[in-house]
């Protein structure tokens, strides 16, 4: 069956079209994020965000660009944890797409109670209603499928106050660039999705793009419901890389950027003979762009294209998450039985 043929059957809710213009969704999600109108907070330290699935993948690639290009440290919570260190020096983001989140709520509610500096991310929900200092992002999506909303909101208004490493610069480089590589990856994504089909997507990364790995692995579970595993040098050399039975079907994906050292080209160079020496095939991903959010958000954008012509060859509709859903149902009547 052609390509054309499995998106009009399987790709219900036009997924594609969502990952097509989602360059222009991180162009909007800036806007909206320049817009906002926030009270300034003077002697911000330090930044915690928090966010579960879709929402928090945006906590998570804050806090590793900020560590590798800002002094400003931020920490992240994906539960239900609000760590001691949070105090009024420390500026909270907490996202919720639905604003109905149980974990990010719970957060949500004690660091009001603390009256610590904070700022929601939402679209609707209880969030939306319960609190006037929140970024109002559009809704109708998944929050998988809003990131460039969540993300690009989120960056803006750190860059307002004052505590970001990056530049519109940067920020117009990285979303120009998965406009200007669209067709390209594309083609490639397709390609990839033929080469994974009916085995497991083992993503490693440089350690510049472990970030990328860990939205590869999102989009793999959660797009084509399919399971992956990544992982990131050089950490892996130390534990992973002694691993060689019961793998079954895989292939090898290695998220690599330009700029790499003399140390990390080595390491790469070592996992490519591993890789081959336990009977497995790889592909060499080359994060294009100059800057580490180009490098990023390229590496992320080729990760969803390729999830979901991977979801076309596995016969499933990207959009739904009925088990997510399902679950979130069933804790719902568990907790109102527990009260």
């Amino acid at each position: 069956m052609s390509w054309g043929k499995l998106v009009a059957k399987y790709d219900k809710s036009d997924y594609l079209g969502i990952i097509l213009g989602f360059p222009q969704q991180c162009r909007e999600g800036w806007k909206i994020g320049k817009k906002f109108k926030f009270k300034k907070v003077k002697g911000i330290e330090k930044i915690f965000v928090t966010g579960m699935g879709g929402s928090g993948y945006s906590a998570n690639l804050l806090q590793k660009l900020y560590f590798q290009l800002s002094g400003i440290p931020v920490f992240i919570e994906q539960g239900y944890i609000l760590p001691a260190m949070v105090d009024k020096k420390t500026l909270c983001i907490v996202i919720s797409y639905s604003g109905n989140t149980d974990e990010t709520l719970t957060i949500f509610k004690r660091l009001r109670a603390k009256k610590i500096p904070t700022i929601g991310i939402t679209s609707n929900g209880y969030l939306k209603r319960a609190y006037n200092h929140c970024i109002i992002v559009p809704a109708g999506l998944q929050p998988r499928q809003a990131t460039g909303y969540l993300f690009f909101s989120m960056l803006a208004v750190l860059k307002r106050l004052g505590l970001s490493p990056f530049s519109d610069r940067d920020v117009f480089e990285a979303i120009n660039l998965m406009e200007k590589e669209q067709h390209t990856a594309v083609k490639k994504a397709k390609a990839m999705a033929r080469t994974l089909y009916k085995k497991m997507p083992m993503v490693y990364a440089s350690e510049a793009l472990q970030a990328s790995a860990l939205r590869w692995q999102q989009e793999m579970n959660e797009i084509a419901k399919t399971f992956c595993h990544w992982n990131f040098l050089p950490e892996l050399q130390h534990n992973e890389i002694n691993a060689s039975k019961n793998l079954g079907k895989a292939h090898f994906f290695l998220l690599r950027t330009n700029s790499e050292n003399r140390k990390m080209l080595a390491r790469v160079s070592y996992m490519r003979k591993r890789i081959k020496s336990i009977g497995y095939n790889f592909t060499e991903v080359e994060a294009k762009g100059k800057g580490l959010l180009a490098h990023t958000w390229y590496a992320n954008y080729l990760g969803s294209l390729t999830a979901f012509y991977l979801a076309m060859l596995n016969r499933v509709d990207p959009t739904p998450v009925t088990l997510i859903q399902g679950m979130k149902a069933y804790l719902k009547k568990k907790i109102k039985q527990k009260r």
